[in-house]
C-alpha cells in the first residue's frame, strides 16, 4: 500500500538517530528536505534552536509564547502527550465525530499513547509541526509509522490554552502517584473465591444486558460474561503473561458487540455500558475520611496523578462522580497501557507520561508490593499507607515498618510526611 511505504520511510527519517538532520535548519536543507517523499509539503523549514516547538505548542497556537520555546519549553513541552491526554479524559477536549476546519486531530499509537497533533485544514489534509522539525502539510496517514494510526478530533477552545498555560506557571513541581482503591476510594473489594465472583460479576452483566436491548440486542447476562471472558482470555493467550499484563475491558466488550453481535457502538456508548456494568457491581463507592480535604491542600503544591490497577473506563467516571477528578493532572491506569503494577515498565511508562524522573516523584499507596516496593526498584519515594483491610496481605514482605507509613485514619498527615521526603 503506497501509504505504508511513505509510513515506513519516515520512520527512518523522523528517528532519534536523525534528530539533528531533522530539527536543525541547516543540516534539514542539506540532509533531509530532498529525501522527503513528494506527498509532503513543507510549508515552514525547522526553526532556530531558541525558537524551536512542538506539535503541542502549534496546535495549541502557542508558538509566539516565548515560555514555550527552546530551551525554557522543552521540559514542559515533553510532557504535553500526557496532558493533552488527561485534558480529554476530563472533557476540557470535547471530541467530535466527523473532522472539520480548524479542528485538532491526535494520533495515537498501537498502546493507546499520543503521539502527535495537527489542525485539519480539511477533510483530508493536515498541517502538522512534525517534533521539532518542520511544519508539513500531509495526507491524515502519511505520517511516520511509529505515529500509529489511530486517529481522534477534537476542537481547540480558549479554556484548552488556559489550561495549559496554568499549568506551565506551575511546572516543575514534584509528581505525587496515587494508588485509588483502598488508598483514596473506598469500594467493596471483590470476592476471591470463584464460585461467589461470578455471582458478583453477574450482578453487573444483568442490567448491562439490559441496556443492550436498546441497540437490538437480547443476550442473558451468563451467555455475554461467556463470550466476554472467551475473549479476554484470548487477550492472555496471544504471549501474554496474566501477572504482568492487563486487559482492557471497554475494547473486549467492543469486540463482543462488533463481532459476535454485529453491532458497533461508539464511545460514548460504550463508556456507558461499561458504567452500568460497574455501578451495579461495585455495591458502594466513597472517598475515605480527609481524602477531598488532603488532595485539595497537595494539589495546590504539587503535581498529582493517578497510578492505579484499575479499568480506565469507568475509574475516570468514578473520580468524576465523586468530585476529585478535577484534583488530578494525568490519569495512568493499567488497562490502557495494557500491564499491571507488578511490572516495572509499568512504572516507567508513568514516568514518561508525566515527563519526569523517579527521584521528582512519590508513589502512595496500600500495597506495599507493588504500590512500594516496585516503584522503589526505579528510584521513587514511597510512602506506604496502612489499610485494616489489606494491611495483613503483606506482614511476611517486611522484618520492620517501612520508614514512610502513614495509616488511612492519618491521611490527612500525608503533606507533612510528602514534604519531609522531600527536603
Amino acid at each position: 500500500m503506497k501509504a505504508n511505504n511513505i509510513r515506513f520511510k519516515l520512520d527512518n527519517i523522523v528517528s532519534s538517530e536523525n534528530e539533528d538532520n531533522w530539527w536543525r535548519t541547516e543540516l534539514f536543507e542539506r540532509n533531509v528536505r530532498r529525501r522527503l517523499p513528494k506527498e509532503l509539503e513543507i510549508v515552514v523549514p525547522p526553526p532556530a534552536e531558541k525558537a524551536n516547538f512542538n506539535c503541542f505548542i502549534y496546535v495549541l497556537g502557542l508558538q509566539n509564547d516565548p515560555q514555550f520555546l527552546g530551551h525554557l519549553g522543552w521540559e514542559f513541552s515533553r510532557t504535553l502527550g500526557g496532558i493533552f491526554d488527561g485534558m480529554i479524559r476530563k472533557e476540557i477536549l470535547q471530541r467530535k465525530v466527523r473532522s472539520e476546519k480548524d479542528d485538532l486531530i491526535i494520533y495515537r499509537t498501537s498502546r493507546g499513547i499520543i503521539s502527535h497533533a495537527g489542525i485539519m485544514i480539511s477533510s483530508e489534509k493536515v498541517l502538522s509541526k512534525w517534533s521539532w522539525g518542520p511544519i508539513i502539510k500531509h495526507s491524515i496517514f502519511d505520517v511516520p509509522n511509529h505515529y500509529g494510526s489511530q486517529t481522534e478530533f477534537y476542537k481547540v477552545t480558549d479554556q484548552v490554552k488556559e489550561f495549559v498555560v496554568k499549568l506551565k506557571k506551575r511546572y516543575p513541581q514534584k509528581i505525587i502517584f496515587f494508588d485509588l482503591y483502598q488508598t483514596l476510594l473506598d469500594v467493596k473489594i471483590s470476592s476471591v473465591d470463584p464460585s461467589i465472583k461470578l455471582k458478583e460479576e453477574l450482578i453487573g452483566w444483568v442490567p448491562f444486558t439490559e441496556e443492550l436491548k436498546k441497540y437490538g440486542i437480547t443476550v442473558t447476562a451468563n451467555d455475554f460474561l461467556k463470550l466476554y471472558g472467551k475473549r479476554r482470555d484470548d487477550f492472555y493467550t496471544a504471549n501474554r503473561d496474566e501477572k504482568f499484563h492487563h486487559h482492557n475491558m471497554q475494547s473486549i466488550i467492543a469486540e463482543v458487540l462488533e463481532k459476535d453481535f454485529n453491532s458497533k457502538r461508539s464511545l460514548d456508548e460504550l463508556l456507558n455500558l461499561v458504567y452500568v456494568y460497574r455501578k451495579a457491581s461495585r455495591s458502594w463507592l466513597r472517598l475515605y475520611p480527609d481524602v477531598f480535604e488532603t488532595l485539595s491542600v497537595l494539589s495546590n503544591e504539587y503535581t498529582l496523578s493517578t497510578a492505579s490497577h484499575t479499568q480506565g473506563s469507568f475509574t475516570q467516571l468514578e473520580l468524576r462522580e465523586l468530585n476529585v477528578e478535577k484534583l488530578f493532572s494525568y490519569f495512568v491506569y493499567s488497562s490502557d497501557i495494557g500491564l499491571r503494577k507488578e511490572s516495572l515498565e509499568f512504572y516507567k511508562h508513568a514516568l514518561e507520561i508525566v515527563g519526569r524522573e523517579a527521584k521528582d516523584c512519590v508513589m502512595i499507596g496500600d500495597n506495599y508490593d507493588v504500590d512500594i516496593l516496585v516503584p522503589q526498584k526505579l528510584g521513587f519515594k514511597t510512602i506506604w499507607v496502612k489499610n485494616p483491610l489489606t494491611v495483613s496481605r503483606y506482614a511476611h514482605l517486611f522484618k520492620q515498618e517501612t520508614k514512610d507509613t502513614i495509616s488511612l485514619k492519618e491521611f490527612a498527615k500525608l503533606p507533612e510526611v510528602i514534604e519531609r521526603i522531600f527536603n
